[in-house]
Order: structure tokens, then sequence, then C-alpha cells
């Protein structure tokens, strides 16, 4: 008779597995499991022998407990870091105040053009007409919670998405800094605007809008060149193709010169390598970081009872917070107490 593990999560697998970017098939290689069970597994049909989770849990680098613990509500169909960061960002705000929503959550597509969306936008956050220093810290400081994780094949970020009102993202830790900028204004307009976060043309416009406003960008542009583009990356710290898409939008380059700049920029070599990116600071999420560092620092919790709590992997905990390689991991046990002669017995 086959012998499972009792409570084992069907969907903790899967989510686990898709985490990682493995396929079935992979991870019935790395640990030597058929495939039909791993997909038993993941089906509920079947549930894996302690040694086989041992396995599961070592080539997916998480805890055993994680495959135990129950799913939240409502975490169906959830890319797999979200709900981790989910869960780990709701860990947090039982003991950590966090700050407040405060977005202009108002589906603006109905009534006015994306050009007003952004400046109505920009008005609520009150940040002017200048350039945004960091759009991480401005939505963090908003209510969004933030995470920076491994490249998506690409894509510029991960996540956008609202979940019981709670605005959370996901954001390419890979992509240069402009990109990342970027990223997170257009992750705002998937908020504000609504649709489909991943491919609505419209959340590109509302980001270049919010970004670079039409009344203090536009009078900047002064020559329709590259060099002229990269000179206005330095002050706008946007890529350089959005700046050119911008130019387009304000009617300051049409498509087809837009077009030849686009294929200049790729025979540069600026499509693998933009410049201007070392001049800039890379924005990291700070809001999760802080409160787990308020949380051990204050003795509220242990680094060893913290990871059991989130039940994941130290470097997980730590890339969805945003802090630095290794800060999680268990300090190791103080040297054992070596017997020694009391000085009067030596004597």
């Amino acid at each position: 008779m086959r012998i499972g593990t009792a409570g084992f999560v069907a969907a903790r697998l899967t989510s686990a597995r898709e985490a990682r970017g493995v396929t079935q098939s992979d991870l019935a290689e790395r640990t030597g499991i058929k495939p039909q069970s791993i997909c038993h597994y993941e089906q509920g049909r079947q549930s894996p022998s302690p040694e086989a989770l041992a396995l599961l849990a070592e080539k997916l680098s998480l805890p055993e407990r994680h495959f135990l613990r129950p799913l939240p509500p409502d975490s169906a169909g959830l890319h797999a870091r979200l709900g981790w960061l989910r869960e780990l960002a709701a860990y947090v705000r039982r003991f950590v105040e966090l700050p407040p929503v405060q977005l202009p959550l108002v589906d603006l597509r109905e009534a006015v053009c994306v050009e007003s969306a952004a400046e109505t936008a920009r008005t609520f956050f009150r940040t002017g007409s200048g350039p945004i220093a960091s759009m991480t810290i401005l939505l963090e400081n908003h209510g969004c919670i933030v995470a920076r994780l491994p490249g998506s094949h690409g894509h510029p970020f991960q996540f956008a998405t609202l979940l019981d009102g709670q605005p959370y993202m996901g954001l390419d830790l890979e992509s240069p800094p402009s990109t990342v900028r970027y990223s997170a204004a257009r992750a705002l307009g998937s908020l504000v605007l609504g649709g489909d976060a991943a491919r609505d043309p419209l959340h590109d416009r509302f980001a270049r809008a919010f970004l670079m406003p039409a009344r203090t960008f536009g009078p900047e542009v002064w020559s329709p060149t590259l060099d002229a583009m990269l000179g206005l990356k330095r002050t706008w710290n946007c890529p350089i193709g959005a700046i050119v898409h911008r130019c387009v939008d304000l009617g300051l380059l049409d498509e087809e010169h837009a077009r030849r700049l686009v294929a200049n920029m790729a025979r540069r070599g600026w499509k693998s390598d933009e410049p201007g990116e070392h001049d800039q600071a890379q924005e990291s999420p700070r809001i999760l970081a802080q409160s787990l560092r308020l949380m051990l620092d204050s003795g509220v919790k242990d680094v060893h009872t913290l990871l059991a709590d989130l039940a994941l992997g130290s470097s997980d905990v730590e890339q969805l917070a945003g802090l630095p390689n290794g800060f999680l991991r268990e300090a190791e046990p103080p040297a054992a107490w070596a017997p020694r002669l009391r000085q009067a017995a030596a004597g």
C-alpha cells in the first residue's frame, strides 16, 4: 500500500514548479520521480510519500512545510510569485502598519483620453510636471506592494493587479533601470485604466504621458536625432524607444521617422546595450524590506521563526522583499563551550 503525506496541498506543487520555471518532465528528471506520478500529485489524485516530498522540496528549493500549508482563499489561477507576494504582505501587515492604498483607481478610459488620465494621476500624486525620481518609491508610498522578480522571457513586468483592493506589482529584476521605471509606470496604467495588463497598448501610452508630460517634455525636444533622444534620456530617465514614441504621441515625429530611429538604434547596438543606464540608480522596493528588518530588529520575530511562519525559502523572501542576498540566512549556532580547568585546580 502506497503511503502518502498527510496534508499535502497539490496546488502548492504546481505553483512552486511554475515559479521555478520548470515543466513536469523537468521536475521528474531532477527528482527521479515518474512524470505520471508528478502529474497525479498536482491533480490531487495521489499524495507523495515523505521521501518523495523531501526530494521535491529539495529540487524546488523550498521547505517541505511549504507543500503542507493551505492556500489562501481565491488563490486559484494566480501567478505563482504573486501568490507568494500576497502571503508575504499579509504576514507583514499583521505586525507592521503599511502605507494605505491611495491610487486614482477610477476607470478613466470611459470618460477622458489617456493624456488627461496621466495628467489626472500626476495631480493626484502631486508630482508636479518634471521627471519622477523613483516610480517604485512613489507607488509604495501610495500603498502598492512592489516586488522585483527574475526575468520573465523579456517581458518588462510580470503582473500588475488588484486583489481585495490591494495593488500588487512584479517588475523584472534583470531589466535596465530606465526599463524598470517605465515598466512601473505601465503597471500603474493597467491599474488606472483597467484592461489586460500584459497587452493593452493604452498602458504604454499612459506610461509615456505620465513620465513625460506634454507641457514640459515637448519643449525640450530640440532635434529629431538619436543623440538628442539620448540627451532627453539623461533628464527624463526613460528608455530611448519610449522617448521616440512619445515624440510621435505629441506630433513631433511622424511614424516613418520614428521607425528609422528605432532601426538606427539596432544598428548602433542600443537594443541590447542602451547607453545611459549606468548613470541611473536602479530602483528597488523598500517597504517590505524595511518592515522585515523592523520585525527582526525589534525582536517581534527571529529569522528562524519568520521563515517557518512564511514557509518559503530564505532567498525567495529576500527577493520578494528586496533584501540583500543572504540577509535571512539563519545564523549558525554558537560554538560549543570548550571545557577548561579552573585556575586553582591547574595549580
